[in-house]
């Protein structure tokens, strides 16, 4: 018989891993002695890989993932000193929220854009009246409410 041409390689034995219940290998591999000579060597090998997109799949379909995953407050602090930033992330994990802080220099939007691609329900953004005073709190990429510093911790 003979192989198709992408697992050509191999020599012995060809197999598919599987999961029970599930259509798709999600992962494959054997027996391929004469692959290293290809690259000056002469090993005899054996090997396999696993597909992590089929993993990704089964456990999805099976509900091992939760899908909605969402952290609470990522905070982008543009002002230089970024000790504020530090205090509001702390209150808040204080009180048990999951908080990111963003520490790649970018312009606002492409980190606010980030923060909600990553499952950040809420946005703080400090500095951008060049005010320490007063932060903007984005629940989406355009809409945002702009309160104290204070008045936002008593809310939370």
């Amino acid at each position: 018989m003979e192989r198709p041409k992408e697992i050509s390689y191999y020599t012995g034995i060809v197999f598919e891993i599987f999961i029970k219940d599930f259509s798709k290998p999600v992962g494959q591999g054997g027996r391929y002695d004469n692959l290293i000579s290809k690259y000056n060597g002469n090993v005899p090998a054996t090997g396999f890989a696993f597909d992590v997109l089929s993993i990704w799949e089964y456990m999805k379909e099976n509900k091992l993932i939760e899908k909605k995953n969402y952290k609470d407050f990522f905070i982008i602090d543009i002002t230089s000193d970024k000790s504020l930033a530090y205090k509001i992330s702390k209150k808040l994990r204080e009180k048990g929220y999951k908080v990111g802080r963003d520490i790649i220099d970018r312009e606002i939007k492409s980190s606010i854009r980030f923060a909600f691609n990553n499952r950040y329900r809420k946005v703080i953004v400090i500095g951008l009246d060049s005010t320490e005073k007063s932060i903007y709190i984005y629940s989406t990429e355009e809409s945002f409410e702009k309160k104290s510093v204070q008045e936002f911790l008593k809310e939370v």
